[in-house]
């Protein structure tokens, strides 16, 4: 999941084929059928007159003499820098690894009554917490004849669940969008 139109089209282009393991890609990295894609998505979103694809993350003058370093533009929102009557040369496609918002509680349950939250860390000591939550009722084993031990094992079972298959229980994040281009 990403934020953007733009990114949700870069994404299917870039993760095609079933890999999601390289989310940061040059020229070099990608197919023709896939460069003619991200071509036409950036001049449909960004509105470039061309697209071309740069060899090194800078441009010489014509002279020789000086380079122009690509910049990274993250893309956020639905709010893209338009580029009308302009080059775009794009040395790179970059996505972050899957995100989530930190003022978001992720105790909602994802599947059968549990979650696995995410791992967050503390800003101060940089230690990775991650919790797991379980759902039940206790007016459930109230008004039947289950008994303290019942319950623990659905507990138990429960977090076998989740531990066997941990990403069937973790919630959506996101994937943040970095292009590394020039305008000229």
């Amino acid at each position: 999941m990403t934020k953007t139109k733009l990114a949700e089209e870069l994404l299917a282009i870039l993760t095609a084929d079933g890999n999601t393991d390289n989310l940061f890609c040059t020229k070099h990295d990608l197919s023709d059928i896939q460069l003619k894609q991200i071509e036409e998505c950036l001049i449909k979103y960004l509105e470039f007159d061309k697209v071309v694809w740069m060899e090194y993350d800078w441009l010489l003058s014509e002279d020789k003499q000086i380079r122009t370093y690509s910049s990274t533009y993250l893309i956020k929102d639905e709010n893209y820098e338009k580029h009308s009557g302009k080059v775009g040369y794009i040395w790179a496609v970059n996505f972050t690894p899957e995100m989530y918002d930190p003022a978001e509680l992720y105790n909602n349950p994802v599947k059968d009554g549990c979650t696995l939250g995410p791992i967050l860390y503390n800003p101060e000591t940089f230690e990775p917490c991650r919790t797991i939550t379980l759902s039940w009722s206790p007016e459930q084993s109230i008004e039947s004849t289950r008994t303290d031990e019942d319950i623990m094992k659905q507990l138990h079972s429960k977090l076998d669940d989740i531990f066997n298959n941990p990403e069937e229980y973790k919630p959506k994040g996101y994937r943040g969008l970095m292009l590394r281009y020039i305008v000229m």
